[in-house]
């Protein structure tokens, strides 16, 4: 009876040393995948990159790819939230925050329009459109979440990105709105 891959009675056979290195040399030197085992330049890698980009798989072996697929069993589809194998405890959704909030879509608004629609740092890196910024973190004050006076103006490429950048800004942040609130209230 011929060995087929598969077959049950190849299951539990060992190969020997001398086979797999055979085995070994005859794959490094198989004309079609002539690249394994050696280490390829950059230059390389790009070239066979752009010569796959554009060709399409032809009917045949779309069908030999479904086959291969066929009977493996994807553990993690259709598992969502704390049943999906990457659940790390989740976050908070933070139903308040939500950007149809009557509250915070208030807050913003009101933002805004004290500083009169521009980025607070207004020089020449201002890019990217407005974001109203937490002076004072939203999720260490909450009871400061809404209020006027907690909140900046700033386009996306002033705002900050890191945590420990934002604890850093906080004290000219509030500088900035101070200034501000003195401006209205004359």
């Amino acid at each position: 009876m011929p060995f087929k891959k598969g077959c049950k009675i190849w299951l539990g056979r060992k190969h020997t040393e001398k086979s797999k290195i055979k085995m070994s040399k005859t794959h490094k030197k198989s004309p079609t995948r002539h690249w394994l085992g050696k280490k390829l330049s950059d230059k390389a890698k790009l070239k066979m990159s752009l010569a796959r980009k554009g060709k399409k798989h032809s009917k045949e072996t779309k069908k030999k790819i479904s086959l291969g697929n066929k009977g493996k069993h994807y553990y993690w589809l259709g598992k969502f939230g704390k049943n999906h194998p990457n659940w790390k405890g989740g976050i908070d959704y933070r139903d308040e925050s939500s950007l149809f909030n009557p509250l915070y879509v208030n807050w913003r608004s009101s933002v805004f329009s004290r500083d009169n629609w521009k980025c607070r740092i207004a020089d020449k890196n201002c890019s990217g459109q407005l974001e109203a910024h937490h002076i004072l973190p939203w999720r260490d004050y909450p009871e400061l979440r809404f209020e006027f006076n907690n909140g900046i103006t700033l386009c996306h490429a002033h705002h900050p990105r890191k945590r420990a950048e934002e604890k850093l800004l906080i004290p000219a942040f509030q500088g900035l709105v101070r200034v501000s609130s003195e401006l209205l209230s004359q």
